[in-house]
């Protein structure tokens, strides 16, 4: 039987045949709904390109075993039953290779990814690879496969994959293809993306059966309906649609979302092991507003912080971001994250190393008022923590205590600010002071701990919180954004940034022990009171009532001081 493209993979062969007409090379990158026929298509392609052209060198990366078989069973296939073939002029051929002899000496070859390099030192000229969102080194995995094809014309390079979540390499790659012809509309000379949604496969339909009682449209297939219009959008549609997801993904939303997207930001929204909400996310895109940079720097008698607005923004690294200045009246909570000086990817020893962080919650609104992200030592890191504190109203603080955040808060407890220190109990004699090992955020190798501060988190960004009468997160930071983005749930459970070169969560950490400080911190000035909810010891005897925003009147060593003593700094 010939092969005969459906419409999604004919539309692909044209944009390879645009790209190759025009002298460039062919790269084109696809995002897109299950079951399209793309592997198929570039494997019966990249099959007949290296049966009829020699010296060709033929490469498929799949993403797990399982798909490396099945993409090999397909092209053995196609082998098995062309007609021209003469296996007397192959060389050998074995679960995932075909050689062909000298002097043809072309080669298919199908591996699975999964190891921090792939085929370094080798000449492909085809190159394909599949569901390249899901690698599990994915931006070394991709990186090194590509340093094997030559930029040259004659040369393919073909990533397709559906999303998993809207970072990783192949997003980046998606997202900088998006932008380079939304500058150039129609040009050839960069990576092409193609994006193909059910609707472009005229296989995505089932015929409504006659007695079927769906009830009313819901109002996904009302948007849907809506958005691309009844003629494409039929019935039949809606129904297959709803077997889909019944049937295919248990009536998960999200994940009809990833495997089956109707446009390309439905498919990155909240996706894969991505541990915040979709939602929360897209919420927080609309809310990212550029910020003001400047220096702290203690005023004369080193008692006032006086604020050096920087020009530029290319003295952002080392400044402060600044998207809501101090408020006479009004609460503040500060977190930080001192950086330890790990890669962010451990496989690959040219990736970033982390930074410092800190973040300042306004307490009343929950907006991110102001952040630093940094490189200083653990001693200067306190250092702004102390100016940034004394700017914002003597803001409760705490830093994140492991490794180098030891030496952080060694600084911060001998400079005096002890009582502005926010602890990990919320007994009234450690509140008092009388514990100083429990001051600052202790983070361990348990994974329950961060587990609780991001749920903690998606909490206070996806739900009106009765303790601020209403409020939720307000994100105004593009960098707090985009480690919300890459935060990952592995397949133990834990909680971190997702494996590359340039992913980080410091400023994430930062600002999540930010809302902690607030929970847990008194109020020491305060539009409102929060309802009074005592906390109690387990043996049903109270300790506090300060928790969730609230002000503890208990704690009278926490009573408002003086100016003078407010500002004295030893």
């Amino acid at each position: 039987m010939p092969f005969r493209p459906r419409r999604a993979q004919q539309a692909f062969f044209n944009a390879i045949v645009a790209q190759h007409r025009a002298g460039f090379p062919v790269r084109i990158i696809i995002l897109k709904s299950r079951r399209l026929g793309f592997s198929a298509a570039t494997s019966a392609l990249f099959y007949t390109l290296a049966f009829n052209q020699p010296d060709t060198f033929a490469f498929v990366c799949a993403h797990d075993k399982p798909s490396s078989v099945v993409l090999f069973d397909r092209v053995r296939l196609f082998h098995q039953f062309n007609p021209e073939r003469d296996d007397g002029k192959m060389d050998y051929e074995n679960r995932y290779e075909l050689y062909w002899k000298v002097p043809h000496n072309s080669k298919f070859q199908v591996q699975q990814a999964g190891k921090t390099t792939l085929k370094r030192g080798d000449l492909i000229h085809l190159a394909h690879l599949s569901e390249a969102a899901w690698y599990e080194n994915d931006a070394s995995t991709i990186q090194s496969v590509l340093s094997c094809v030559p930029n040259v014309p004659g040369t393919i390079v073909i990533i397709e994959s559906t999303a998993n979540t809207d970072a990783g390499a192949f997003a980046d790659r998606w997202g900088r293809a998006v932008a380079h012809q939304v500058d150039n509309p129609g040009s050839l000379d960069e990576y092409i993306p193609l994006f193909f949604s059910p609707l472009d496969d005229p296989e995505c339909v089932m015929p409504v059966p006659k007695n079927y009682k769906g009830g009313q449209a819901t109002e996904a297939e009302l948007r849907l309906v809506h958005e691309f219009g009844s003629r494409r959008v039929t019935k039949d549609h809606l129904y297959w649609r709803r077997r889909i997801l019944e049937d295919q993904c248990g009536n998960d939303d999200k994940k009809l979302q990833r495997d089956y997207p109707y446009t390309p930001g439905e498919a990155f929204i909240g996706v894969g092991s991505a541990v915040f909400e979709g939602a929360m996310v897209k919420a927080h895109g609309t809310q990212v507003r550029p910020p003001k940079y400047a220096q702290l720097e203690w005023d004369g008698d080193g008692k006032r912080v006086k604020v050096i607005w920087c020009e530029y923004e290319g003295e952002a690294v080392g400044c402060w971001k600044i998207w809501a200045e101090p408020q006479e009246g009004m609460d503040y909570a500060m977190g930080a994250d001192p950086a330890v000086g790990e890669l962010s990817d451990k496989n690959d020893f040219m990736s970033d190393r982390d930074w410092s962080a800190i973040g300042v919650l306004d307490r009343s609104s929950l907006e991110t008022a102001a952040e630093y992200i940094g490189r200083p030592s653990p001693a200067e890191l306190a250092v702004e923590m102390e100016k940034a504190h004394c700017l914002y109203n003597r803001a409760f603080m705490a830093p994140e205590i492991n490794a180098h955040g030891y030496s952080t808060l060694e600084r911060l407890l001998a400079d005096g600010y002890a009582r502005w220190l926010g602890q990990r109990e919320a007994h009234i004699e450690n509140m008092a002071g009388a514990d100083p090992a429990k001051y600052g955020y202790l983070s361990t190798s348990d994974k329950n701990q961060r587990i609780k501060l991001g749920n903690d988190w998606e909490h206070a960004c996806s739900t009106n919180w009765y303790q601020n009468k209403g409020a939720t997160i307000i994100c105004r930071s593009q960098r707090l954004l985009d480690e919300e983005k890459t935060w990952v749930r592995d397949a133990k459970g834990f909680y971190h940034h997702r494996p590359g070169r340039k992913y980080h969560d410091d400023c994430l950490m930062a600002w999540l022990i930010a809302l902690h400080v607030h929970k847990t911190c008194p109020r020491t000035r305060t539009v409102y009171q929060a309802p009074i909810r005592p906390i109690t010891d387990g043996r049903g005897v109270p300790t506090s009532y300060m928790r969730d925003g609230g002000r503890d009147d208990m704690l009278s060593e926490l009573e408002e001081p003086s100016e003078t003593e407010e500002l004295e700094v030893s």
